[in-house]
């Protein structure tokens, strides 16, 4: 794959020095290689931890991390999202506040679906940092 996040978050991991140069490099090579993100070939190979990139990420961006196993679901708001666009963007609706729908995310940086999620529930979105495997087995308990 090798996006642009992706370069972001090698860059991070480096910073962090939780990863060397050229281990960020070798990764990056790994990505374009099996199509994977960065920090799917990352937490595959046992490098990194999700909860690592997870905090890393969140700390960096300002955003709040949201563990969306702690989080009761509305069925409404759920509802409001369909199947097909939560799972294929893995985000998660978690709560409404007055003109605003609080959502977690797996990719910070998918702001095509941040936009399309706001025209289809017309209302502002607040994005909080979820981990990707957290949301999507969230999201299949919901819609089995």
């Amino acid at each position: 794959m090798n996006t642009q996040s992706d370069r972001w978050l090698a860059d991070l991991l480096v910073e962090a020095s939780i990863l060397t140069a050229d281990e960020s490099a070798e990764a990056l090579t790994e990505c374009r290689e099996t199509a994977r993100s960065l920090s799917e070939q990352l937490t595959a190979s046992g490098r990194v931890a999700s909860a690592t990139l997870h905090r890393l990420t969140a700390e960096r961006l300002g955003w709040a991390p949201v563990d969306v196993g702690d989080v009761e679901l509305s069925s409404e708001l759920l509802e409001a999202v369909p199947r097909e666009f939560a799972l294929g963007h893995c985000l998660l609706p978690l709560s409404r506040e007055d003109h605003s729908l609080v959502v977690a995310v797996a990719d910070p940086f998918n702001q095509t679906a941040l936009d399309d999620l706001r025209l289809l529930t017309g209302l502002k979105i607040k994005p909080m940092l979820g981990e990707a495997g957290a949301i999507r087995r969230r999201l299949e308990q919901f819609y089995a």
